[in-house]
């Protein structure tokens, strides 16, 4: 048993021997260390922008008060713009009430029925919104594996959790 651990030790020894020599031998004539100028001169020829600490922290500031300034003003923008398109078209707001109104429906799931299957036929009558985002829901929150089997009667008035939990007998 000694003979073969003896012979396996040499040859790691005899490779690491080997592998720095060959090190040695090819290493690569480029020298790692760099200076600060010569960072920031290559950088600026990849078409980056160099800023200090002390300037970033000012940018993001300035940035967070212009942000706060943009968003009052485009809700005002967006309140004179809903308030026109209101006056318009008669058409949106009957659209509007449509949308709003309650809508109810019972869904049947079977046995082999995917949580993307209940989703799309939610979609299609108008309780959810987007059935992508209800199907990622359910899989996020890991309502899916608990779905039961039955007759459930769901509205467009529910939230996600609430629909989840009524389809999973939580």
């Amino acid at each position: 048993m000694k003979l073969p651990i003896r012979f396996f030790a040499i040859g790691l020894l005899t490779a690491s021997v080997l592998m720095l020599i060959s090190y040695y031998i090819f290493k690569p004539n480029q020298s790692t260390a760099h200076t600060v100028d010569e960072m920031i001169a290559s950088l600026e020829d990849e078409g980056y922008r160099i800023i200090t600490e002390d300037e970033y922290i000012s940018f993001t500031l300035n940035e967070k008060d212009n942000n706060a300034e943009k968003t009052e003003d485009e809700e005002k923008n967006d309140e004179q713009k809903d308030t026109s398109k209101d006056k318009k078209d008669g058409k949106d707001k009957k659209k509007k009430k449509k949308k709003d109104k309650k809508k109810t429906y019972t869904i049947e799931i079977d046995e082999n029925t995917l949580p993307s299957t209940i989703s799309e036929r939610l979609e299609e009558n108008g309780i959810i919104d987007d059935a992508m985002k209800f199907n990622q829901y359910l899989e996020d929150k890991d309502y899916s594996p608990y779905i039961q089997i039955g007759k459930y009667k769901l509205s467009s008035d529910m939230s996600r959790k609430e629909i989840a939990e009524e389809l999973t007998d939580k």
